[in-house]
């Protein structure tokens, strides 16, 4: 296809403006105008220059005709044609509406989609780090690459839709995460732990999240049916989570979530005695028992709202003036006593549903620093026989 180009001089009450003026020839043979009027204060050479570009952009058939849609716009859209029809999970989704309202928009959502550019998108990233718009707080690294992805990923689906040349995001230098280090309680503090919790319903689920680490949402959308009482295992298949307060069924975190973990014959038998007393209330409140089958459920069989569970966990550390630490935490703690008793991180990783060993041995690096000590003193042993040997 042929194009030309040529520049017009325009006087107006403001100034002097140059417009650019494409002409290409149309499939039926006639002659199409596209017109681009540049602001004023832009010289004859600078016009020059934009109507090249411009030239070379038509034959390369990449021109990308000007847009006044603005960001607030486009995420929006991109909500309706992304967010929710892309299969993206429940919480997923109310990340990204979160980052959208409260973050994206309130500094970025006046400007026009085609004029961000990655200096725009690099003050912004600057600015919730410093603040967040939310809370008036500094943001960790880890959130603000959270909330930059939301914002990319609209930029991509925008480049996709064919209102974005490239994505601007993809220049910008993101804030260094830092590497995450678990706290967990020594082992004086966890027997306490479990010293506490003896007679309590937090009894069988602090024992099963020490011995296999669940993640606090699969605990809760633990199944009977998902256990094996006669193999003494425990498969993992859904996932409880609090989306904005409620609770929302989900699958495992990865596709190594799904997963069968054995048991020891203890807390099997425990996990029948919940099972006799699942039955008993069921049979107590009649047509009003909720017969979820959940291991774990309220009184009348309905299912513990995630946060709320977190917060009976937390209110219980209090009161037995435990240290403070997350659910989640008693994760890391399955993992510690598993790396200081000599268990292979491959099987750890396979028990804890991580999608790659190598996650086990980023986030438990520094546990392992013990038993890579007590490896070299073993090797150390094995090739020079011990301290007294060395001495006779």
């Amino acid at each position: 296809m042929k194009v030309t180009g040529h520049i017009r001089k325009r006087e107006t009450n403001q100034g002097k403006k140059f417009q650019l003026i494409i002409e290409r020839e149309s499939v039926d043979g006639k002659r199409k105008r596209n017109y681009l009027t540049l602001p004023i204060g832009i010289g004859k050479k600078a016009a020059e220059k934009k109507l090249r570009e411009l030239l070379a952009e038509y034959e390369q058939d990449s021109f990308l005709p000007k847009s006044k849609i603005s960001v607030e716009a486009w995420l929006r859209q991109f909500q309706e044609l992304y967010v929710k029809t892309a299969g993206l999970s429940p919480t997923t989704q109310d990340s990204y509406r979160d980052a959208i309202d409260n973050y994206i928009l309130p500094i970025l959502g006046n400007n026009l989609l085609q004029d961000i550019t990655p200096l725009m998108i690099q003050k912004w990233i600057n600015q919730i780090s410093e603040t967040s718009p939310a809370s008036g707080q500094p943001l960790a690294p880890k959130t603000v690459i959270n909330k930059y992805q939301c914002l990319k990923k609209a930029l991509d689906v925008a480049v996709q839709m064919e209102l974005l040349k490239e994505n601007p995001a993809l220049k910008v230098t993101l804030p260094k995460r830092k590497k995450f280090k678990c706290e967990i309680y020594t082992d004086e503090q966890i027997q306490a732990l479990l010293q506490s919790v003896q007679g309590t319903d937090l009894e069988l689920p602090i024992e099963l999240e020490i011995s296999i680490g669940l993640r606090r949402g699969e605990l809760l959308g633990l199944k009977f049916s998902q256990i094996d009482f006669d193999k003494h295992t425990l498969t993992v298949a859904e996932n409880i989570v609090s989306v904005n307060g409620r609770n929302c069924v989900k699958d495992p975190k990865t596709e190594a979530g799904n997963r069968t973990v054995q048991l020891n014959a203890v807390l099997t038998g425990k996990l029948q005695q919940q099972r006799a007393y699942y039955l008993e209330r069921k049979l107590k409140y009649g047509p009003d028992f909720h017969d979820t089958e959940l291991v774990f459920c309220k009184e009348n069989g309905d299912a513990y709202n995630a946060d709320y569970f977190s917060e009976k966990f937390r209110r219980h550390l209090k009161r037995h003036g435990l240290p403070h630490m997350r659910f989640h935490d008693l994760r890391h703690i399955c993992a510690s006593v598993y790396l200081d008793n000599e268990v292979s991180p491959k099987v750890i990783s396979q028990i804890l549903g991580h999608a790659d060993i190598s996650t086990t041995l980023s986030i438990y690096s520094h546990v392992m620093e013990k038993s890579s000590q007590e490896a070299v003193n073993k090797m150390s042993d094995y090739l020079y026989g011990s301290q007294e040997q060395k001495v006779q």
